[in-house]
């Protein structure tokens, strides 16, 4: 299955963002927000945001929401008392000026773009020194991973698709853990960096779902 069709034709929301699996992908949101509780920021960028489901669940104040995505996506979420600004952007070349944002939030966009270091450094060339980045990584192709994916995804996919959930994930996530994480802690080595790992607290990427990464991005002066 080409996996533009995949994503316009409604399959990606109906997998990840209904039933069980959407419950799911509301705690990771909930997880990725709770250092930022009752914190005010003037501009939020998100990458890969899809149909625009993580501003609904923002903790934070914000003025203005950049919703950005390589693709037009024809339904979106729409927050309530969130400014949101839906915008056609490629992660791993951005169009705004350095230091725009004060948050850059990434939700397994990483995973799927073609040049990984690209994506890495226009995050960190549009969050201003001092900001944040929050970063949502799979432990591909991690055990406890591959195992939610036989016993729950996958079975899923099969009820609303006739195609193979395999080769979809597979051929769409490019990137594994221990890459990622490679390139980000070396991108980010002069900054403040933290990880949570689900559901075991500790840095077993083999034996966890996903990691969230929260940086507070420090740039040589």
């Amino acid at each position: 299955m080409d996996k533009e069709f995949f994503y316009s034709s409604g399959l990606y929301d109906k997998l990840h963002h209904t039933g069980l699996v959407s419950k799911i992908w509301n705690l990771i949101y909930f997880l990725m927000e709770i250092p930022f509780r009752n914190k005010s920021f003037h501009k939020i960028l998100e990458v890969g945001a899809g149909s625009s489901k993580y501003a609904k669940n923002l903790r934070c104040k914000v003025d203005i929401y950049h919703s950005t995505d390589i693709r037009d996506v024809d339904t979106f979420d729409k927050a309530r008392d969130v400014n949101v600004i839906r915008e056609i952007q490629d992660v791993c070349s951005l169009s705004y000026e350095d230091d725009s944002f004060d948050r850059t939030i990434a939700t397994c966009v990483l995973p799927h773009v073609d040049h990984l270091s690209d994506a890495i450094s226009e995050i960190y060339r549009v969050t201003k020194d001092g900001g944040y980045l929050t970063l949502y990584i799979p432990c591909e192709p991690g055990i406890v991973l591959r195992i939610f994916r036989r016993l729950i995804t996958s079975r899923k996919y099969r009820t609303i698709s006739k195609y193979n959930f395999y080769e979809v994930i597979y051929s769409d996530h490019k990137h594994y853990f221990t890459a990622m994480n490679h390139m980000i802690m070396t991108k980010f080595r002069e900054s403040s960096v933290s990880r949570l790992f689900f559901p075991i607290p500790l840095p077993f990427w083999n034996l966890n779902f996903f990691c969230v990464y929260q940086i507070k991005l420090s740039k040589p002066k």
